[in-house]
């Protein structure tokens, strides 16, 4: 009960200039626990005298004390104002997508990019669709069909509405493809590629390009069956004059006969980026796209061909580059390290991609902040991995903090005997500001305690642990029940997290560089589920990843 006097005094000392009220004592206090208005005539003396030791503190000496019950000023949280780019063309429903290719399941880049568009879609009440861009066959990770979804499902709280696989819509490009050259917008080329970039050089005409559409329709057919790899592309008609080459008569489709690990070798002719994308999109209704600005030239290609179809032009946002620095989020080269056993998996933990994180406890609304503190600009960035983690871990902490019990766990725990220590049930809270108790320990004089603690003791000092007794370290073995008031302590180590002997469970955490730590709990983290996040008081935030015969493992998160 001193304890909690105390702790509220020196709070409201705090929070008012260093003077503590015993009016405001007692109001806590009774707020916390009814009943306590019962017992006021046998504590309102100490009440008294524990207000008027806090008052004669110094300012930081009281701060001090404070912290160290475990304390924590609360400052009023001032909601930061987004500022991203106003959405235009906003005369019909707004519809967004998301396209990575199934090189490997999602990463941090790959959230920023997909938050902002979730962002969107969210905030106009739109929707948001999810399409694997896999119309080259090279660098395709068969497992990301199902990895790609479940990252996507989980980072947007389920709101993807729809989901697209470009290479089961083959037959669908063909038939636009016809559409572009009966209109007279393609035709297709049978240049060797060395010749066509020589006249392209030129600005002069490719001789293909002034075929009738009936014979572009029958070079068409003979991509199919005559031509060879190589022999053959569609190109679209453009400006060969234009000043930036990457605009002239580029190329649609092409034929490759590398089996494709969907359809195998049903398909040879394949449409190239800029075609697959403006049909989908067009097809979809797409009102809005967040590019990459390496896409810039792409999206100017795909301008010309709205225009040429007279179909309505989505509007763009250009986003700049975000290079990581000392986290690798090339999909090809974490699976080269996967293979050679450097990795456990996808979701090790050692690893930025979005299966390894969401198993440490990160939660989808981090990322989707993070991706709205980075915000729409066509500045590149480099972030470091430091500055990466201290920004994700600062949105996931208000996030965690809220919803997450607190809880022990003593890491290598070292058996001590405080001698004459009391015979007590102390009760702790399950939350410092809700879901108050719940937390019940039978306290006598065995305790474990963190070897770390342990072996920084100082012979003839107090400690005390936390909300529960404080001793005298005698020497190495031989500890003695003391009792004071914790700010009588002097020299004191701390709050020494801390669990009676019996009643515990065995506990390993998987920590962030792969190491393992091990321990004991409370036996109340018997009571948890596979997945849910606790705070280890003095360690950090821990999601529980697997229930084992003998003991609980989980997995840190950070602090």
């Amino acid at each position: 009960m001193k304890d909690k006097i105390l702790k509220l005094a020196l709070e409201n000392a705090v929070k008012y200039n260093g003077k503590a009220s015993v009016g405001s004592v007692i109001g806590k206090l009774v707020s916390t626990d009814p009943k306590i208005k019962a017992k006021m005539n046998e504590i309102s003396k100490d009440i008294g005298k524990i207000v008027k030791e806090v008052n004669a503190m110094p300012v930081e000496k009281q701060l001090e004390e404070f912290e160290k019950l475990g304390g924590k000023i609360v400052k009023e949280k001032k909601e930061k104002i987004i500022k991203l780019p106003k959405l235009k063309k906003l005369h019909k429903p707004v519809v967004m997508r998301f396209e990575p290719s199934p090189s490997g399941p999602m990463h941090i880049g790959h959230a920023y990019v997909l938050g902002l568009n979730h962002h969107y879609a969210k905030e106009h009440n739109g929707k948001l669709i999810l399409r694997i861009g896999d119309t080259n066959a090279s660098n395709i990770y068969e497992p990301s069909y199902e990895l790609i979804p479940k990252d996507a499902e989980w980072l947007t709280k389920g709101k993807v509405e729809e989901f697209m696989i470009q290479s089961d819509r083959l037959d669908f490009y063909y038939d636009y493809a016809l559409k572009f050259i009966d209109a007279g917008h393609c035709y297709v080329c049978t240049c060797p590629a060395e010749e066509f970039r020589e006249i392209s050089k030129g600005k002069e005409e490719c001789p293909c390009r002034n075929l009738t559409v009936d014979e572009n329709a029958k070079r068409w057919r003979h991509m199919f069956d005559k031509y060879k790899e190589g022999d053959a592309v569609l190109r679209f008609k453009t400006d060969m004059k234009h000043k930036n080459p990457a605009m002239r008569d580029f190329p649609l489709f092409r034929i490759n006969d590398d089996p494709h690990p969907r359809t195998e070798k049903k398909f040879r002719v394949w449409p190239l980026m800029n075609f697959s994308v403006l049909v989908d999109d067009h097809d979809s209704g797409m009102t809005h796209i967040i590019r990459a600005k390496d896409h810039a030239d792409n999206a100017k290609r795909q301008e010309m061909m709205y225009k040429a179809m007279n179909w309505d032009v989505p509007e763009t946002l250009f986003v700049g580059r975000i290079n990581f620095q000392d986290l690798e989020v090339s999909c090809s080269k974490t699976r080269e390290k996967i293979d050679a056993g450097k990795f456990t998996g996808w979701d090790d933990i050692r690893l930025p991609f979005l299966i390894a994180l969401k198993r440490r406890g990160y939660q989808p609304e981090a990322f989707i902040k993070y991706a709205l503190d980075v915000g729409i600009s066509l500045n590149d960035k480099t972030v470091s991995k430091k500055d990466f983690f201290k920004t994700i871990n600062y949105f996931n902490k208000e996030i965690l903090e809220e919803k997450s019990n607190r809880h022990f766990f003593i890491a290598n725990p070292v058996k001590i005997t405080i001698k004459d220590a009391p015979s007590q049930e102390i009760e702790l809270d399950l939350h410092p500001d809700h879901r108050k108790g719940g937390r019940n320990f039978d306290c006598g004089e065995n305790y474990f305690l963190a070897k770390e603690d342990v072996d920084n003791f100082k012979k003839g000092k107090l400690y005390r642990l936390m909300d529960c007794v404080n001793f005298e370290f005698i020497k190495k073995d031989e500890y003695k029940y003391h009792s004071t008031l914790f700010k009588e302590v002097k020299g004191n180590a701390g709050l020494i997290h801390w669990l009676p002997q019996h009643d515990t469970v065995d506990v390993e955490v998987v920590m962030d560089d792969g190491s393992i730590v091990k321990g004991v709990g409370e036996r109340l983290l018997n009571d948890l589920k596979e997945g849910d996040t606790v705070q280890f008081v003095r360690f950090g935030f821990c999601r529980l990843d697997s229930i084992e015969a003998d003991k609980l493992v989980f997995w840190f998160g950070h602090k």
